[in-house]
């Protein structure tokens, strides 16, 4: 059974492609960690699995930390993430094309966030 939400599903080959533009560019090459945890994040979230992106999930993963590593010892994935949306910035700022689909990361999330570019973001409170 599919658990992705719809709208994911449809946009999945734009996001896929903005990926594959992203880590092809200036600012995530030669960056392997930065770019395994950027595929990883988008991967795992079209797949339908953003329950699994937890700090301690990501740190084995991607990092290669133990299984119950301790997070608070070890910032890895924090501070990793708040590079990641520095260069994904850098980035969007460079470009400065408009692409079909935007990916970012929220602060204080690790779950990326799929913008159609040209489309204001859905508030449900607005409707």
């Amino acid at each position: 059974m599919d658990s992705r939400d719809p709208a994911e599903s449809a946009i999945e080959p734009l996001v896929r492609t903005e990926l594959s533009r992203i880590l092809s560019s200036p600012e995530f090459e030669g960056a392997d960690r930065m770019s395994a945890l950027l595929k990883y994040l988008v991967t795992t979230t079209i797949e339908g699995r953003s329950d699994h992106l937890k700090e301690s999930v990501i740190g084995v993963q991607v990092f290669g930390r133990e299984i119950g590593y301790d997070t608070k010892i070890d910032p890895v994935v924090r501070v990793s993430a708040g590079r990641l949306r520095q260069r994904l910035l850098k980035f969007y700022e460079r470009t400065g094309e408009a692409p079909a689909v935007r990916i970012e990361i929220p602060k204080g999330s690790y779950v990326p966030e799929f913008a159609m570019v040209g489309q204001p973001p859905s508030d449900p409170a607005a409707a």
